[in-house]
């Protein structure tokens, strides 16, 4: 996975360059619109299949048609029949990820989980920080088709791990006959979560609020660093920094704070968002990245965790699938509202990029902890006979 995520940065940066290189700055547009816009439209479905089809088989089938896909676009060198490819590519990346995770727990075991997950999170975040460095490197000296080729071979390599590793007898179609239908039955499943469900309003904030940053931090910070160099290497604090939060957040001590994580993440990222904003210093904007990153790394591991253990084992696709969609589009709608004007400067996005997670982190934070309380009461003034039972109840 973490050679064939590399390949995907890689290849993405390198079409993103032939655009900006075409003399039509909309390119770069089509090129990311591409990457976001069909997966979303078609999460919903494809979780479906996830869901209903042999996952193995989805999962393996989903790999090699990435791989046709990007080995087309590897032959023929047309910039828009190249993006046409990406976008093909991302509708059946989502379907792999959604079969992805639905497997990881017959791959890992139960008591295995969480360290898989993390791995998993550690492999996104180092994809995150070596494919944009090599993508800019091997641009430079092959251009985007030699890097179309590597993805395409990453892909044909996953898909030969697959078959190797995932044996015939995997997780199988699941029965249909559950109170979820339909393609919506992903956000449903994240509704119905006793963690996921609760934290919908923080988890979306979050990723829209990073989002917003990701495009006007591209003015702010370089506006702060002076040069596109050090714009890189604060960049790469907070994948450096999400590689230990992920790895911290796998142990099997935390198995029982998975929502603790996902709420204590969600601060540290809005906080490190705000400090960055705050405190214009090239350092200063570094440090809060590696926290935020640390938070990031957490986080991530805490959700996938999370709609593991609290949503219905027959709905892991429709549910993940669900989650990747509303990730992209909020980062859709954070490109468009992260853009400076006249009104918002870079500076001001940045900031409110971290205020407005930390507010809806706070009002979660307290919603939380007066319904802890409450059920804290509840049992302290409970008839000694019933609390008796429900114990027996739980332990059986």
């Amino acid at each position: 996975m973490l050679f064939s995520l590399v390949g995907d940065a890689a290849a993405a940066l390198g079409l993103a360059l032939d655009a900006a290189h075409s003399g039509t700055s909309w390119n770069v547009t089509e090129v990311y619109v591409a990457g976001l816009v069909p997966p979303i439209l078609f999460a919903p479905l494809i979780g479906v299949l996830a869901d209903r089809w042999r996952v193995r088989r989805l999962w393996i089938v989903s790999l090699l048609a990435q791989a046709v896909a990007l080995g087309a676009a590897t032959v023929l060198p047309a910039l828009h029949f190249r993006i046409a490819m990406l976008a093909v590519a991302g509708i059946f990346g989502v379907a792999a990820s959604a079969a992805g995770f639905k497997l990881l727990p017959d791959l890992a075991g139960s008591e295995h989980l969480s360290r898989a997950n993390s791995a998993v999170s550690v492999a996104n975040s180092a994809s995150g920080l070596l494919g944009p460095a090599l993508g800019a490197m091997g641009h430079a000296i092959w251009g985007s088709t030699a890097l179309l080729g590597f993805d395409t071979s990453s892909f044909l390599v996953i898909a030969g791990a697959a078959v190797i590793a995932v044996p015939a007898s995997s997780v199988q179609a699941t029965v249909k006959t559950h109170r979820f239908r339909g393609a919506s039955a992903g956000f449903r499943a994240l509704r119905e979560s006793s963690v996921i469900g609760p934290m919908l309003p923080l988890l979306i904030g979050l990723m829209l609020a990073t989002s917003i940053e990701g495009v006007a931090g591209v003015f702010y910070i370089r506006d702060v660093v002076g040069n596109d160099t050090w714009y890189g290497y604060v960049l790469a604090c907070w994948a450096l920094g999400s590689i230990p939060g992920a790895v911290l957040a796998g142990k099997g001590s935390l198995k029982g704070r998975q929502g603790q994580l996902v709420v204590i993440g969600a601060g540290m990222i809005s906080a490190g968002l705000l400090v960055a904003g705050l405190v214009p210093h090239g350092f200063v904007i570094a440090a809060a990245f590696i926290f935020a990153g640390l938070g990031n790394g957490a986080h991530n591991v805490a959700v996938r965790n999370s709609v593991h253990s609290t949503v219905p084992e027959t709905f892991h696709g429709q549910a993940w699938a669900a989650y990747s969609a509303m990730s992209r589009a909020s980062v859709l709608i954070g490109y468009v509202l992260g853009t400076p004007n006249a009104a918002l400067t870079s500076r001001t996005l940045v900031i409110a990029s971290g205020a407005l997670p930390l507010a809806l982190t706070l009002g979660v934070s307290s919603l939380l902890w007066r319904r802890s309380a409450g059920q804290a009461l509840q049992v302290a003034v409970g008839e000694p006979e019933a609390g008796q039972e429900k114990r027996g109840s739980l332990s059986a």
